[in-house]
């Protein structure tokens, strides 16, 4: 007993510290290997600040001791979260025009067929919503996909081109700031939408806002040409971005849910020119 009193700040400082950071990972959707590894990292940071207070201060009750070491805990997390978070990579787009590139990084969380132009989700009491309930215009007249692209806090937030084009559109959809846990937060929350029209296809891309996002920042404007990986805008904090894509013949989806992907690099779909025209045709 004299021993666990002894070293009193130092096991209740170890047991909040690893049980704080696993479930801001959890709560927050960062993979395991993410918050797994900080969560001890940090702890033994911790614990060495908490060691070095005792030894400098040693009259201090132990809650002192375990605040100071979960402060600094707290404080250098918030200081790497922010690192990775405002990081914005150069990164290296492939020139093939037939790809679909992602436009985002983080975790593809869905990959929905869109059929007669519905929202393809199941809501309460099984209602069927026009897809304009969410992107607020006609983007996929009857058949296409949505993708939705997961951001947890410590991926970049820079979102970039899925295709190489002329914006057509770039409009702010007005809404509320809700946790994307509910399905109804995509359609009630605040949203950017971009429209993307490339040589033979066109593409919508929509950037959500979440619970703790207060902004969608676009980088382009209305006319902009813009090249297949080019930045477009950011989101401040969390969120996601969804992509509409027309069901065409010429058309493959490369992903599946739950694949990790980067933006402006990794490939969700490829395109078949030749198969697009003789489906207009």
């Amino acid at each position: 007993m004299t021993i666990v009193l002894e070293y009193l700040s130092e096991l209740v400082f170890c047991l909040l510290s690893l049980a704080s950071v696993w479930m801001v990972g959890r709560k927050w959707e960062m993979s395991i290997r993410q918050y797994g590894v900080w969560s001890i990292i940090a702890t033994l940071l911790g614990l060495g600040v908490v060691l070095a207070c005792k030894n400098w201060l040693p009259a201090l009750p132990w809650i002192i001791y375990t605040g100071v070491g979960l402060g600094f805990v707290c404080a250098i997390s918030a200081g790497i979260i922010a690192y990775f978070f405002f990081r914005d990579p150069e990164r290296v787009s492939p020139t093939d025009e037939n790809l679909l590139i992602s436009p985002a990084d983080g975790r593809i969380v869905y990959i929905k067929k869109i059929s007669n132009g519905e929202f393809p989700f199941a809501l309460k009491k099984g209602n069927t919503i026009p897809l304009e309930n969410f992107s607020k215009i006609n983007l996929i007249p009857t058949e296409g996909w949505q993708i939705g692209i997961a951001m947890n806090f410590l991926d970049v937030h820079v979102n970039r081109s899925p295709i190489k084009g002329k914006v057509t559109m770039v409009e702010r959809i007005p809404g509320e700031f809700k946790s994307l846990k509910h399905i109804k937060s995509l359609l009630e929350n605040e949203r950017m939408l971009l429209v993307l029209e490339g040589e033979k296809i066109r593409v919508g891309m929509v950037q959500i806002a979440s619970r703790l996002v207060r902004r969608i920042v676009p980088y382009v404007k209305p006319e902009e040409m813009v090249e297949t990986g080019k930045r477009v805008g950011m989101i401040r904090f969390g969120s996601q971005v969804d992509l509409l894509i027309p069901t065409v013949d010429g058309l493959e989806l490369l992903v599946n849910e739950k694949d990790e992907v980067i933006a402006g690099e990794s490939i969700l779909g490829r395109f078949d020119f030749d198969k697009i025209e003789k489906t207009k045709g």
